[in-house]
């Protein structure tokens, strides 16, 4: 027979529902469901502790959390997005956690591991 190699991501696509990248059909998915709210991309700044670049984590925070305020938050009261934290410098932690440009009491979750102190 022919040899398929497929890659992850061809996996992922195929498993994703038709909502996951449009918000018009996602709150359709939740009307079939009989879900008022969600909680989206709950994990997207999980990664961000790996970035030990000061300048690269702040702006990679400043983009998802512009773009999640932009195209998400802004366009339905139903679809919350959670704020990412830089966690290269503290300041910026602090600055993003009150300025995430989300709406007063949207969820700003802690990084999954503590940056290891460097010897």
């Amino acid at each position: 027979g022919e040899r398929i190699d497929r890659q992850l991501g061809d996996f992922m696509d195929a498993m994703r529902p038709p909502g996951a990248w449009d918000l018009k059909v996602r709150l359709k998915d939740l009307d079939q469901e009989g879900v008022w709210g969600q909680l989206a991309f709950p994990s997207m700044g999980f990664w961000l502790v790996s970035i030990t670049d000061r300048e690269l984590a702040r702006e990679t925070v400043r983009v998802w959390n512009d773009w999640a305020y932009e195209e998400i938050l802004k366009k339905n009261k139903r679809v919350i997005t959670t704020a990412c934290l830089s966690t290269a410098d503290i300041e910026d932690a602090v600055a993003v956690s009150s300025t995430a440009g989300t709406p007063p009491g949207s969820p700003v979750p802690p990084p999954v591991r503590p940056r290891r102190p460097r010897p």
